[in-house]
């Protein structure tokens, strides 16, 4: 039997000019297994998707994300 707390959770997003909303989404995503890790969108992948480059270039964002206790990897 395959309890929820034994999901490992995975998010993707841009997480560019990181808020509020996105620690509510990370933390909600968390309560719904033991494991979260976030796929982080590429750069050239924002811009396709969002029409521009993002405010923080994807080595910033991952260093950004690296500090929320809420996220294993």
């Amino acid at each position: 039997m395959i309890f929820l707390q034994d999901m490992h959770v995975v998010v993707f997003g841009t997480f560019d000019l990181l808020h509020a909303g996105h620690i509510y989404m990370l933390k909600e995503a968390r309560a719904l297994g033991l494991r979260l890790t976030i796929i982080l969108a590429q750069d050239g992948c924002v811009r396709i998707i969002k029409g521009a480059y993002p405010v923080h270039n994807q080595m910033e964002r991952k260093e950004l994300l690296e500090h929320i206790d809420l996220v294993d990897a």
